[in-house]
């Protein structure tokens, strides 16, 4: 806004600085959408960033929601992270990937997931860990709105109730079984864009 105190800046001059401010706006825009990687400590992560960039820069404010239709699959073993991106990916989703708690942690600072499917037993940081620490930061920021599903080999009731405590809204058990996943969705709130067909 103007300086009401200050002389008025010829019109000609004033549209000519909005234009600039504009195209510069959208040049930067464009630049920021074009990647598809990013490294981390020393570890480059697979990242979708199809959505657009104003969406992504909302996402990151304080009061914030989660960014619809985006899942971040945490898990150490790279061949389950690829089955359940399979998954996702027919269902619409658009996936971003971490191999373990301390990256995940990272990546949930500058993007708002929907979901976070989250594997316990990780080298460096843990599931439970990484949940504990994810809430604790979005209660630092105002954030509401994710959803995080604990994802476990071990079936046990001291397992999936240390996960629940970590702050976990459910936790499947390995291999994940696609019904009870869409069910566990829907009770929560989240969008399927491609809800399976049942047989």
């Amino acid at each position: 806004h103007a300086d009401p105190n200050s002389a008025s800046a010829p019109s000609s001059s004033s549209s000519s600085s909005s234009s600039s401010s504009s195209s510069s706006a959208g040049a930067s825009s464009s630049s920021a959408s074009s990647s598809s990687s990013a490294t981390l400590n020393g570890r480059t992560i697979s990242t979708d960033l199809s959505t657009d960039s104003s969406t992504n820069a909302s996402s990151a404010g304080k009061s914030s929601t989660a960014i619809q239709n985006s899942v971040l699959i945490v898990d150490d073993v790279n061949s389950n992270r690829k089955l359940i991106r399979m998954s996702l990916v027919r269902m619409g989703f658009k996936c971003d990937e971490a191999e373990d708690g301390v990256i995940a942690t990272e990546m949930v600072q500058t993007k708002h997931y929907a979901l976070i499917l989250m594997d316990n037993v990780m080298p460096r940081m843990t599931g439970v860990e990484a949940t504990k620490k994810i809430r604790s930061d979005d209660r630092g920021r105002g954030r509401t709105g994710t959803v995080i599903f604990g994802l476990t080999g071990n079936a046990l009731s001291e397992d999936v109730n240390e996960f629940k405590e970590s702050g976990c809204d459910e936790v499947l058990t390995k291999p994940l079984s696609s019904p009870k996943l869409v069910e566990y969705m829907l009770t929560h709130g989240i969008h399927i864009p491609k809800p399976p067909v049942k047989k």
